[in-house]
């Protein structure tokens, strides 16, 4: 037999060669095939300093999504600290929905600073309608487009990856929102894909190992009739047919795959086994103190002593009329145990001795947390964050405020470049398609495919939530102070501390003054430091003018 190993061309004669060897030393010498393989196994860097140091080598090519996703879901259900790290990454990452701000290139666009500004605010109008009306976005009525987006997150991260496909309401022609667990994404058995193409994990790659198309396990269930259930499959395609666009596509729980992995892995598949085991512990730690505080204490006797009962002790006795079956009434007396009773009739040679298992252990505590910043490290999370523990100075909270800041606008665009852009574009093609949008240019490119004129049209930026300053007013100060020394932008200050665009605080503050002019309410910001209130310059020459005037008529008089 011909073995090639390594580029080589080995002849192997299975009768003489003695595979069978447990060390290298043990390998015959005067076994050609042997001896070379020796030769090759001590020359290898395989990472080992010393032969076995790294223990068993594994190979990652085949893995078993399907038990990586169920003990994701029954993590979530059963184990707080994963259903903390849950919780945590959604109230963070996607708490109401990521926002839009649309933000289109007029070099490409055409458009005057006006006429972009009006475009600007008639798309995200136009959107936030659309965004917060389920019937509009979401394929089955139920979810408004932030829902959608909490939904999306949390599945990917419990399930690993989750499908999403458009749909186009037939009443309003616009968009709509699919969405299906990974779990349901299955190869079917015996099926047989289309000429020249594979099916790896329920996905269909064609001959240059693009996706081409998803298998969507569907179960026609039947309570009545059990026997009846049939299993079947639906091949949705990643792209349409007439339109060329992507209309079905992945979203990942976790970007860090490898690029050869068809499929996403839950985020806390590399650390399963350290969940499961440290809910173990807690459990028989709180386990261990509720029967240390029902074995308050115990008597140590001598050979051949024994007391009396607990109806010796410190007791309380209360006696009741009864009645008897044949109608007489008697006395009875009833015996109580107080809490805390004390052995008082204890014989020579007892001791009361107190029950102490030193439960729950008191290193419990130090090694729960460990164990959590270690979680919390390997999935990019500050232990702090986490477990929101800000027991630190100012600096070190705020330090991983930054770091978790840095996380997080990591998520946010990915999260928007993989779903939020897509549904973007979808909406503004087909409302401009449909007539609701005016844009000549653009339906010219959507007609001509010009994708670069297209994603300037859509081009936007997707902002979350603005988390809670630590020390507000030090972050207003030093925002004031990178304003004065022109660092940094008015927009840039205002999504930082309040979250809000500067057009839309500076339209906001317009519409304020004016009520408060109309209303003679002065405010901080339009008096002087003594309280005097501020006049416009124009107000004051008009005052000046008339005075002016006034002088002038009574000379003249």
């Amino acid at each position: 037999m011909k073995l090639n190993f390594f580029g080589f061309n080995i002849n192997i004669d299975k009768k003489k060669a003695n595979h069978s060897f447990n060390n290298i030393n043990d390998i015959a010498t005067n076994d050609k095939y042997n001896y070379y393989i020796a030769d090759i196994m001590q020359t290898i860097f395989t990472g080992d300093p010393y032969p076995g140091s790294f223990g068993l080598t594994k190979d990652y090519v085949f893995v078993d999504y399907y038990t990586l996703r169920i003990r994701s879901v029954q993590l979530f259900k059963e184990n707080p600290y994963a259903r903390g790290i849950f919780e945590r990454l959604l109230e963070n990452e996607i708490n109401s929905g990521l926002s839009l701000e649309a933000n289109p290139i007029s070099l490409y666009t055409y458009l005057e600073e006006e006429e972009t500004s009006e475009w600007i605010q008639k798309v995200e109008t136009d959107f936030k309608i659309w965004a917060e009306t389920p019937e509009l976005c979401d394929y089955y009525k139920q979810k408004t487009f932030a829902q959608l987006q909490n939904a999306l997150r949390f599945t990917s991260l419990v399930s690993g990856d989750c499908l999403v496909v458009l749909r186009i309401n037939p009443q309003s022609k616009t968009p709509q929102i699919q969405l299906i667990d990974g779990s349901n994404i299955q190869t079917p058995l015996g099926y047989e894909c289309r000429k020249g193409n594979t099916i790896r994990n329920g996905i269909e790659y064609d001959n240059l190992g693009r996706q081409v198309a998803y298998y969507v396990r569907q179960v026609c269930f039947n309570e009545s009739n059990f026997e009846n259930n049939i299993l079947n499959y639906k091949r949705v395609p990643a792209f349409g047919e007439k339109s060329g666009r992507r209309i079905a596509w992945l979203v990942y729980g976790n970007n860090t795959r490898l690029l050869n992995n068809d499929r996403g892995e839950p985020i806390l598949s590399h650390v399963l086994y350290m969940l499961k085991d440290l809910d173990r512990y807690k459990d028989a730690e709180m386990r261990a103190a509720v029967i240390n505080g029902m074995l308050p204490l115990f008597i140590k006797k001598s050979e051949g002593l024994g007391s009396g009962g607990l109806e010796y002790g410190a007791i309380r006795k209360k006696t009741i009329e009864v009645g008897d079956a044949d109608g007489e009434k008697r006395q009875l007396t009833i015996t109580s145990n107080l809490p805390g009773t004390i052995f008082n009739e204890l014989n020579a040679g007892e001791e009361p001795i107190s029950f102490n298992t030193q439960r729950p252990n008191v290193n419990f505590a130090s090694f729960q947390d460990a164990i959590i910043d270690t979680i919390a490290s390997s999935i990019g999370l500050p232990p702090e964050i986490l477990r929101l523990k800000f027991q630190n100075n100012f600096s070190a909270s705020r330090q991983a405020n930054n770091e978790f800041s840095v996380y997080l606008q990591k998520r946010n665009y990915l999260f928007a470049q993989e779903f939020l852009q897509k549904i973007y574009e979808e909406k503004i093609i087909t409302a401009v398609l449909n007539g609701d949008l005016e844009a000549k240019e653009l339906y010219q490119a959507i007609i001509n495919n010009d994708i670069k004129t297209i994603k300037a049209w859509t081009k936007a930026s997707w902002s979350g939530i603005s988390r809670p300053s630590v020390d507000i007013q030090k972050d207003v100060n030093a925002m004031a102070t990178a304003l004065e020394y022109a660092i940094v932008t008015r927009d840039y200050a205002c999504d930082r501390i309040m979250g809000k665009k500067f057009a839309d605080v500076a339209r906001e503050l317009k519409k304020e003054k004016e009520l408060m002019e109309k209303l003679g309410i002065s405010s901080k910001d339009l008096e002087t430091v003594s309280g005097i209130p501020i006049i416009d310059d124009d107000s004051a020459k008009d005052d000046n003018d008339d005075e002016d005037e006034n002088n002038l008529n009574n000379k003249k008089q």
